[in-house]
């Protein structure tokens, strides 16, 4: 079990691998339909928990980071999920130039997508305001 705050989110992990998100919900950042009006925009502030979509069924959720803006999941095999804003490159989306830089998607995200490209044995992840870095079993960052 797990509890994790953001801005004005927060992310509860349950013992049965479940997470849960309330509070804001600007950038899709409770990953959840449920947090979406009728028109599929996102709700400004949802008061009860909802759960998070589309997450994998394959692997349990040992960890979870709810930074400023954006949401993170860590699954048992090591894999990373995130949801919401990622406009500075938080959810590893967008295009690599080539020379070594990388120019992330303006767009947010409001279910889960994996993040690619990191180790296969992510422990950990944490955020703040745009920015977010993970922990590997070795102990790498």
């Amino acid at each position: 079990m797990a509890l994790a705050s953001g801005n004005a989110h927060t992310l509860a992990l349950t013992e049965s691998g479940k997470v849960f998100a309330w509070g804001q919900n600007r950038q899709g950042r409770l990953g959840s339909p449920e947090g979406l009006d009728e028109d599929g925009a996102p709700l400004i502030r949802v008061a009860s928990p909802v759960e998070v979509v589309g997450l994998p069924g394959d692997a349990q959720v040992v960890a979870v980071s709810a930074p400023t803006l954006t949401s993170h999941a860590v699954m048992s095999d090591g894999r990373v999920f995130g949801w919401s804003e990622g406009k500075s490159g938080q959810l590893l989306r967008g295009e690599d130039i080539g020379d070594g830089t990388f120019s992330p998607a303006s767009e947010s995200v409001s279910s889960p997508v994996e993040l690619v490209g990191l180790p296969d044995n992510v422990i950990d992840v944490k955020g703040g305001a745009r920015w977010a870095a993970t922990l590997t079993a070795d102990g790498d960052v």
